[in-house]
């Protein structure tokens, strides 16, 4: 069978000969490892770029990730709009130190979950409900969060429709 190797080669002196010495690794192993790595890395991507709910990812504070659906919710047209950006600062003002104090307890591993329905502010101004979940999660290096948005319109939109039926 065909193997991936790696190869090293010097010269050496013994009892005045010049010769040449070489080290032959075998890293068909370690190279379909990578590869495979690789795709799992890929898979993931892709199942978080094409989840039905808003992810992103919060360090210091400050965005650091959104996926596409999370891009839409706050009605920005791309990620680099809004990483960076304050996180607590999506929140109506009131609710602001709450949420800080929640996200502190994640990001200092205090609390292992967050669940609770909110209102965030998109960047057109707009107020959107949200069911939001957070677990603590570590992202270049730095505590943080990931945070799962439901979007509530389409489910608030139908309880009323279905109280006004009654």
């Amino acid at each position: 069978s065909i193997r991936e190797v790696e190869i090293f080669n010097g010269k050496i002196s013994i009892n005045g000969r010049d010769l040449l010495h070489v080290i032959i690794y075998d890293i068909t192993e370690s190279t379909i490892a990578i590869a495979n790595l690789a795709k799992s890395e890929q898979r993931f991507r892709q199942l978080i770029e094409n989840a039905p709910d808003g992810i992103v990812v919060e360090t210091d504070g400050q965005f650091a990730y959104f996926n596409q659906k999370a891009v839409e919710l706050f009605h920005a047209e791309s990620m680099q709009e809004l990483v960076g950006t304050s996180f607590i600062d999506c929140f109506k003002q009131h609710e602001r130190s709450r949420i800080n104090s929640l996200l502190q307890e994640l990001n200092n591993g205090k609390k292992t979950r967050m669940l609770s329905e909110e209102t965030i502010i998109r960047l057109d101004g707009m107020q959107v409900d949200v069911e939001l979940s957070a677990v603590p999660f570590r992202f270049n290096e730095k505590n943080g969060a990931l945070i799962y948005l439901r979007d509530m319109t389409e489910r608030r939109e139908l309880e009323k429709t279905r109280e006004e039926m009654e």
